[in-house]
């Protein structure tokens, strides 16, 4: 299972949360549920949150011609661009403050360690304080 890692906060980093999901959970709706539950027990409206998400990216994430179809997204060369998918999603759920810092935790091997590249027990650990 590929993790990405999506930090969620407020401007005033009152709320705050970290989720780590691979296609299934974003498939499933991590991103929509952590949407209402900012909303719902928060009281936190969507263009209030902010997100900031390190992750694979598109000319890495291989993956199987099924994910077509669950996420009606076009595959170049088996290839499955996240950011997009998460961008759409979040943009849905009415957030506009989306940070996206276009590192490749596949290509950074200096700066991030990845199952993937190096089949390592290292992993990637996201914080938010």
């Amino acid at each position: 299972m590929w993790i990405v890692p999506s930090l969620l906060y407020t401007g005033n980093m009152e709320i705050k949360a970290a989720l780590h999901a691979g296609w299934k959970g974003i498939f499933l709706g991590i991103i929509e549920n952590a949407v209402k539950i900012f909303n719902k027990e928060f009281c936190v409206r969507p263009e209030e949150i902010k997100v900031y998400e390190p992750h694979i990216c598109s000319l890495c994430y291989e993956v199987g011609r099924e994910m077509e179809s669950k996420f009606n997204i076009p595959l170049n060369n088996n290839k499955l661009d996240l950011s997009e998918i998460i961008y759409n999603k979040l943009k849905t759920a009415g957030i506009d403050k989306i940070y996206n810092i276009k590192r490749c935790t596949f290509h950074e091997d200096d700066s991030f360690f990845s199952y993937r590249r190096n089949k390592c027990t290292e992993r990637i650990i996201s914080v938010i304080i």
